[in-house]
């Protein structure tokens, strides 16, 4: 019972907080993200990809997640390019603050692409806003090459 009126108590705090669109001509501010950093530049296939940024929103709570697309390292970036994000998005609880993002991305299935990164951050009402895309090679090979030989000794399939 006593949970159910602090919860009561919570939600009509929330309801009287100033809303972002209200009739008043007062709408959502558009978020600015800043210090945006991808690092390392050129991963390992064993580290991680780490994507640190500041984002502040004057007057409404946000979410914020890394969008990142992938392509071979001669291919154009299109519609048929992979793309991903973060599964760890940022959420703000209190309008007016600067928030520190992070996300990490495993590199594993990087290695031997290009990537671009961008941060997404979307308020309460739907009002959108990304970071310019950070565009990098990351070395390495994607699969090993079924033509070179293995250091195994098994045969080389020539047997039908």
């Amino acid at each position: 019972m006593k949970k159910l009126i602090v919860w009561a108590v919570l939600s009509a705090a929330v309801a009287v907080l100033p809303s972002c669109g209200d009739d008043e001509g007062e709408g959502c501010s558009t978020p600015v993200i800043s210090e945006v950093n991808y690092s390392p530049k050129n991963p390992s296939k064993s580290e991680e990809v780490t994507v640190t940024a500041r984002i502040r929103n004057e007057h409404c709570p946000f979410q914020a997640c890394v969008t990142y697309q992938v392509d071979s390292i001669t291919g154009t970036w299109g519609n048929t390019t992979e793309s991903y994000r973060s599964t760890d998005p940022v959420y703000s609880t209190v309008a007016g603050e600067t928030y520190d993002f992070m996300a990490k991305i495993p590199a594993t299935k990087l290695t031997g692409r290009k990537v671009r990164f961008m941060i997404e951050v979307t308020t309460q009402h739907r009002l959108y806003v990304s970071s310019d895309f950070e565009e990098y090679v990351v070395p390495g090979p994607i699969e090993p090459d079924p033509d070179q030989p293995g250091d195994s000794g098994e045969s080389d399939g020539s047997e039908k």
